[in-house]
């Protein structure tokens, strides 16, 4: 998950939002998240993009909301 907030930042050149390491642990927090596809590609599913492309096409049309 850090990996990939850090990538958001960096393509959007704010890598001042993250914030990482400012807000102390708690007792119950999860320290480990994992972000792995490799069971669904096993059961026969296949990304049609990539991570980058996907963040990319996100960012893009996030850039198109008026609120």
């Amino acid at each position: 998950m850090r990996d990939a907030g850090e990538m958001i930042a960096g393509m959007l050149g704010r890598k001042d939002l993250l914030g990482i390491g400012e807000i102390s642990y708690r007792d119950n927090e999860v320290w480990k998240y994992a972000l792995d596809t490799a069971r669904l590609v096993g059961a026969g599913w296949n990304p049609k993009t990539s991570l980058l492309e996907g963040l990319q096409r996100t960012i893009e049309w996030e850039g198109t909301i008026r609120v």
